[in-house]
């Protein structure tokens, strides 16, 4: 288990490095052995790491060769031994035996239909430098959890709520529809939260936000 959580500002301003640790901190009990922080002008992400694949090299966020691509995730992948070799075999080298790793080297080589590639239960974000892109995405089962809200000022996304909270602008309520769901149905329903506003990324889906524009 691991923790994840990131910012991008729409006014292009410098992300928050501060408000960035503090999420991170909010996040510590999913990743007590290591804390990574990624900036980028008006992006930034942070990653608490619980240290199991590749324990003394996989730290987080993880770059391609060119270090224009970059990646945190909360989960694992379990087919990258599988897919490192694909990777290879097309020029890709690896810096790391981290499954993260493969993120970044198979979006270079696939973009979003590395989805259809992954076996694992994930939930991780991915930047691209080239393209200021941010891409969100989760497992088909929806395993890893991943909450995104947007707002005038930016976007904001966290493995929890509370961390997502220090990336908002915005002083979020409890969502009382989503409290009377659970006593319904159980849960709440697909994209809500307990917080107004705040919407959880449905099982096998993914996100790209780039130049203001939103895909899926």
């Amino acid at each position: 288990m691991c923790g994840i959580a990131g910012r991008f500002e729409s006014s292009g301003r410098p992300v928050d490095r501060t408000r960035l640790l503090r999420a991170a901190a909010r996040l510590e009990h999913r990743g007590p052995d290591d804390v990574g922080l990624y900036l980028d002008g008006p992006f930034g992400m942070v990653a608490t790491r619980l240290a199991i694949v590749d324990a003394a090299a996989g730290s987080m966020p993880v770059g391609n060769e060119t270090g224009a691509l970059w990646a945190v995730q909360n989960g694992e992948i379990y087919n990258a031994p599988d897919l490192r070799r694909e990777l290879e075999a097309l020029g890709h080298t690896f810096a790391s035996r981290s499954d993260t790793e493969v993120l970044v080297h198979g979006y270079e080589a696939w973009g979003t239909a590395l989805l259809e590639r992954l076996n694992g239960a994930f939930a991780f974000a991915l930047w691209d430098e080239r393209e200021s892109a941010l891409m969100l995405a989760r497992d088909r089962f929806g395993i890893r959890p991943l909450f995104y809200a947007g707002e005038p000022s930016g976007m904001a996304f966290g493995s929890e709520l509370d961390a997502l909270q220090e990336l908002s602008d915005t002083q979020r309520d409890v969502d009382i529809q989503t409290v009377a769901d659970v006593f319904s149905v159980w849960g709440p329903l697909e994209q809500r939260s307990f917080l107004e506003g705040v919407k959880e990324l449905p099982a096998g889906h993914w996100m790209r936000l780039t130049s203001g524009r939103l895909e899926r």
